[in-house]
């Protein structure tokens, strides 16, 4: 069973893109988050070990991801990354 994810209502403005109280796949919510952050906040940034809250989203179904998100990559990180390679 995959791991599930939805907002809590109260953190609604915290992500507009969201829904709050729709049921996502835990990994593609936490990669959409993961490519927002990078994408606005540049890629040098820390990333927290989770970053789907408890305390802002509700889980069900599924086990938590083993070993976090810290050293996953995307492949649009890989062009960002490329880009700014370019561009140095």
């Amino acid at each position: 069973m995959l791991r599930e994810v939805r907002l809590r209502q109260e953190y609604a403005s915290e992500l507009p893109d969201v829904v709050p109280g729709r049921w996502y796949t835990a990994a593609m919510l936490a990669g959409l988050i993961k490519g927002h952050r990078l994408i606005k906040e540049g890629l040098d940034i820390e990333l927290p070990e989770r970053l789907l809250d408890p305390e802002r989203f509700e889980f069900r179904g599924g086990g938590p991801r083993q070993g976090g998100w810290l050293g996953a990559r995307t492949r649009r990180v890989d062009r960002l990354q490329e880009r700014k390679r370019q561009t140095a």
